[in-house]
């Protein structure tokens, strides 16, 4: 079965390339970025799904889990890779990391399915 890889901050730079990476390594990979033109032509140059969600916004993140559950059930590999530029500012939601783990992340993966990116070439823990 095909894994599912989540990149954030995927339309350019690091993400793009990690993305590019789990693409050529047979993952589905969608990307986000807050940007829609740069997210829609990366993903188009990549031939990967996207979906636009700035990650530092809850409702975002929230809308970004339901369409990737209701498309494709899981997340195999997460990147976050996104940067935060208003990182200064005062947080808008704030949620303690047990909070966030119950209304926000989906399941784990099952151990041992942990991927490891490895002086450039992508390999499965077992």
């Amino acid at each position: 079965m095909n894994k599912i890889a989540l990149v954030t901050g995927g339309s350019r730079g690091i993400g793009k390339v990690i993305a590019k990476i789990l693409k050529e390594n047979d993952f589905t990979v969608i990307i986000t970025s807050r940007n829609k033109e740069r997210l829609e032509k990366t993903a188009k140059e990549l031939r990967v799904d996207y979906f636009k969600a700035d990650v530092s916004n809850l409702k975002e993140i929230q809308n970004l889990i339901k369409y990737i559950t209701k498309k494709y059930k899981k997340i195999d590999v997460l990147v976050n890779n996104a940067q935060n530029q208003k990182s200064h500012y005062i947080p808008r939601y704030t949620l303690s990391s047990s909070q966030y783990a119950q209304q926000v992340l989906p399941p784990p993966p099952p151990i041992g399915t942990y991927p490891f990116l490895i002086h450039g070439q992508f390999s499965l823990s077992s």
